[in-house]
C-alpha cells in the first residue's frame, strides 16, 4: 500500500515538471533572437487605429550642431504680392521736402504673413522719416543706405496697405533721383520672392547739363556693440575703463582727459567712422568725441561733442580739431541733444582729404585738409572739469567707401543644438527637447526663425520659448515657424523647449528636427540639426512582448496548480498513514 502511495506521487510531480518544461520550450521557440523591429512610416501611423492605447517602445536619438545653407520652408500659402509707389511731385528744387507712397496690395489668394518692407534711398534724400499703416519691427538700424522693416501682421487680401516715405532733396546740381522700395516674402516653395518698384524726382539747381556725382557704396569694416569684454586700450593713466551692460564705460576719477583705442581690425586710414555716447553719471561740464587717421600723440583728427553747454537753452556746442588746432566749431547747434539722452557722432574722410562732420544724422560741416594725416587709429575721447563724470559709449561702427553691406545683416555665425531629457522611453510617455540657440559672432543676428518639423509619432505639443516670438498664423500644421521678436545677440544663448507625448503601436526611432534661419534680404545662413532614420536596437516587438508577459503568467499559475496538487497528495498520504 505505501509502495503504491509513492508511485503516485511521484507520477504526480512528473506531470507537473513535464507542463513546465512545455511551457519553456513554447516560450522560447517564440523568441530565438531573429526578430528584426520594423521602422514606422508616417503613413503606416496614419492608418494604424488601435483599438487601445499602444504599448510600444520609442528611441531617442541625441543631436549635434552644423552649420549648412538652405531655405527654411515656413508653410506660407501662395499669393500675389505687389507694391506701387507714388510720389507728391516730379520736379522740386534741392532742399523742398518730397512724399513717397508705398501702396502694398496682395491680390490672393492666401494672406501673407512674414512680409519685409525695405527702403533704398537715394543719398540726395535727407533726414527721411517713416509712417506705417501697421505695426513693424525694425532690423536695429545696422545698415542705413537699406533700412529694413517686417511687417508684424499678414497682408490680407484685396487690402491696400501703406507706407509713407518724407524726406529732403538736397542737391549742388541738377539731377534725377531714384526712390526704391522692396517687398520681399519668406515663403518656402518660392524661398525669397521679391518685388520691387521705384520713384523718380527730378531736382532742378544750376546746369541745365548735370554731372552727376558717383556716391560710393559702404562696407563694413568693424563693428563693437560692448556686449562682451573686447580688446579696448586706455590711452591716458588713471583713467577707468570697462564693459558695462552692454556699453564701454569710461569714469574720469579727477579732472583730465582720457582717450581709449579702437582694437587694430578697427583701424582704416579712410572710411566713415562713428559711435553712440551718452552721459550716465556725473556732473554736467563734460565733454565726448571720436578720433580718427591717429599715427600718434600729434597726428589725429577729433570730434568733440559738448551736449550741456551752459551757454545753450536748445542744442550743444561741438568742435572738430586737427590735433591740437580748433578747425571748425559750432555754438548751441540744435541737432545736437541735451541731458542723457545721447549723440551719435560721426567722421568721413574721403580719399582726396575732405572729412565731413555729422551729429545725429546731419551734416553739420566740412573739413578740406591738403595736407591730411595718414594715419589709422580711432578710437573715443572724454574729458572734464569735474570729478567723477562717466561716459558710455556704444555700437561703434567703421565702414569704409568699398564694397557694399548690402542684405542689412551683418556676418553673425547661428548654430543650434537640440538635446532630450531621455532616449529611450516607453509609448505614452512625455518627452522635452531642448534647443540652445547661439550666435558666435561677430555681430547680432536680426530676424531669426525657428522652425520645428515634430515626428508624426509627438503628439499634444507644447512650446516653451524665453524670448519673445511671432507665429506663422498656423497655415502649415506640418511646420511650425516662429520669429524671434529680438535679436541674437553674441555669446547669449537662447533656449526654446519642445514638449509632446509620444505615443507609437510598435518599436521605432523617432527624430524631431529643428531649423534656425536669418532672413537677410539677399543672404540667409541656416543652421539645422535633422539627422537619417535610423533602425532602434534589436527588440521584441509589441505583440511578442503581450504573449511574454501571458506565457510568464501560464508558468507561475502551473507552478502554483502543481505545488497545491503535490501537498493535496502529501496530505492525502499522512491521513492514510496515520488511519493505518
Amino acid at each position: 500500500m505505501s509502495e503504491h502511495r509513492e508511485l503516485k506521487i511521484e507520477i504526480q510531480v512528473s506531470f507537473v515538471v513535464l507542463a513546465i518544461v512545455i511551457a519553456l520550450a513554447m516560450l522560447f521557440s517564440m523568441f530565438e533572437g531573429n526578430v528584426v523591429p520594423k521602422v514606422v512610416s508616417a503613413k503606416e501611423l496614419e492608418s494604424y487605429t488601435p483599438s487601445t492605447k499602444p504599448t510600444g517602445t520609442i528611441e531617442l536619438t541625441m543631436f549635434h550642431s552644423m552649420n549648412t545653407t538652405g531655405t527654411l520652408g515656413t508653410g506660407i500659402l501662395p499669393f500675389d504680392l505687389a507694391i506701387i509707389q507714388q510720389t507728391n511731385a516730379t520736379v522740386v528744387n534741392s532742399g523742398d521736402v518730397v512724399t513717397f507712397t508705398n501702396i502694398i496690395f496682395n491680390d490672393g489668394p492666401n494672406p501673407i504673413n512674414y512680409v519685409f518692407f525695405e527702403h533704398i534711398p537715394p543719398p540726395e534724400l535727407r533726414d527721411i522719416s517713416y509712417e506705417f499703416e501697421m505695426e513693424v519691427l525694425g532690423n536695429g538700424g545696422n545698415d542705413t543706405d537699406h533700412p529694413t522693416w517686417l511687417i508684424l501682421e499678414p497682408i490680407p487680401i484685396d487690402t491696400l496697405m501703406r507706407i509713407t516715405v518724407t524726406g529732403k532733396l538736397v542737391s549742388s546740381r541738377d539731377v534725377t533721383v531714384t526712390n526704391t522700395s522692396r517687398l520681399e516674402a519668406f515663403n518656402s516653395k518660392e524661398e525669397i520672392v521679391t518685388t520691387n518698384n521705384s520713384a523718380s524726382v527730378n531736382i532742378g539747381i544750376i546746369t541745365s547739363d548735370p554731372i552727376p556725382t558717383p556716391t560710393p557704396s559702404i562696407g563694413l569694416v568693424y563693428y563693437d556693440d560692448f556686449s562682451q569684454s573686447g580688446n579696448w586700450i586706455p590711452l591716458d593713466e588713471d583713467c577707468n575703463t570697462e564693459s558695462i551692460s552692454e556699453t564701454y564705460q569710461i569714469s574720469l576719477p579727477s579732472q583730465k582727459q582720457c582717450s581709449s583705442a579702437a582694437p587694430a581690425s578697427a583701424e582704416t586710414q579712410y572710411g566713415t567712422f562713428r559711435v553712440e555716447a551718452r552721459h550716465a553719471t556725473g556732473g554736467d561740464d563734460f565733454s565726448y568725441g571720436i578720433y580718427i587717421n591717429r599715427e600718434d600723440e600729434n597726428q589725429f583728427y577729433l570730434l568733440k561733442v559738448q551736449p550741456n553747454s551752459d551757454s545753450c537753452n536748445d542744442g550743444g556746442d561741438w568742435s572738430f580739431y586737427r590735433h591740437n588746432t580748433k578747425a571748425l566749431e559750432a555754438t548751441c547747434d540744435p541737432n545736437i541733444q541735451r541731458g542723457a539722452l545721447g549723440n551719435t557722432l560721426e567722421l568721413n574722410h574721403l580719399t582726396h582729404g575732405e572729412i565731413s562732420i555729422s551729429v545725429n544724422g546731419m551734416e553739420l560741416g566740412t573739413y578740406q585738409d591738403e595736407n591730411p594725416y595718414i594715419g589709422k587709429g580711432t578710437g573715443i575721447y572724454v574729458e572734464s572739469s569735474q570729478d567723477d563724470v562717466t561716459i558710455q559709449f556704444d555700437n561703434f561702427f567703421v565702414f569704409t567707401n568699398t564694397g557694399s553691406i548690402g542684405t542689412g545683416l551683418l556676418p553673425f555665425d547661428l548654430t543650434i543644438i537640440q538635446q532630450t531629457n531621455v532616449t529611450t522611453v516607453t509609448s505614452g510617455e512625455i518627452v522635452t527637447f531642448t534647443h540652445t540657440i547661439s550666435n558666435l559672432g561677430p555681430y547680432p543676428a536680426y530676424y531669426v526663425f525657428f522652425e520645428n518639423e515634430p515626428p508624426p509619432e509627438l503628439h499634444n505639443i507644447s512650446y516653451d520659448f524665453e524670448m519673445d516670438v511671432l507665429t506663422d498664423g498656423g497655415n502649415n500644421p506640418d511646420k511650425k515657424v516662429w520669429l524671434l521678436y529680438d535679436p541674437v545677440v553674441v555669446n547669449k544663448p537662447l533656449h526654446i523647449t519642445v514638449t509632446g507625448e509620444l505615443t507609437t503601436p510598435r518599436n521605432v526611432t523617432v527624430i524631431n528636427t529643428s531649423k534656425i534661419h536669418a532672413f537677410g534680404m539677399d543672404a540667409e545662413s541656416n543652421a539645422k540639426n535633422p539627422l537619417p532614420r535610423t533602425l532602434p536596437r534589436k527588440r521584441l516587438r509589441p505583440r511578442g512582448r503581450q504573449i511574454y508577459i501571458i506565457m510568464k503568467i501560464l508558468i507561475i499559475i502551473v507552478i502554483l496548480i502543481g505545488v497545491s496538487m503535490m501537498g493535496m497528495v502529501a496530505k492525502e498520504d499522512l491521513r492514510t498513514m496515520n488511519t493505518a
